[in-house]
C-alpha cells in the first residue's frame, strides 16, 4: 500500500490492531496503535477498546488499565466496553486494586 504511495487511513490501522488484539498479541496491537499515532492519526477508541480487549484476553490488567487511562488523558470517553474490557482483565488476574482503579474512573 505504501510502496503505491497510498497513505492508510484511520479505517485500515483500526482493523490492523482489531486483527491483533483478536488473537490476544497485546504487542502487536500497541505496535500498530503506535504506528498508527505516529502517522499523525487520533488513535480513537475503538482503536484503544481493541488494545485493551487484547490485554484482557491475555490477563494484562496493568497494560489494560494504562490504555484506558491513555484514553482519558486524550480526551477521550472510554465506554462500556472499553470499561468492561479493563474489568475482564483485572478479574482474570484477580488484580482488586486495579479493578477499583477502573471503577473510580468509570463514576
Amino acid at each position: 500500500m505504501m510502496d503505491e504511495g497510498l497513505q492508510p487511513d484511520h479505517v485500515a490501522y483500526t482493523a490492523v490492531i482489531h486483527s491483533w488484539a483478536k488473537r490476544g498479541r497485546v504487542s502487536e496491537a500497541k505496535e500498530w496503535l503506535a504506528r498508527m499515532v505516529d502517522s499523525e492519526l487520533q488513535a480513537d477508541g475503538i482503536a484503544r477498546t481493541a488494545v485493551i480487549n487484547a490485554c484482557a484476553k491475555q490477563g494484562d490488567a496493568a497494560e489494560a488499565v494504562r490504555q484506558l487511562s491513555d484514553m482519558l488523558n486524550d480526551g477521550l470517553k472510554p465506554g462500556v466496553v472499553s470499561f468492561s474490557a479493563a474489568l475482564k482483565a483485572c478479574a482474570k488476574v484477580g488484580d482488586l486494586d486495579a479493578a477499583e482503579e477502573v471503577f473510580g474512573a468509570m463514576v
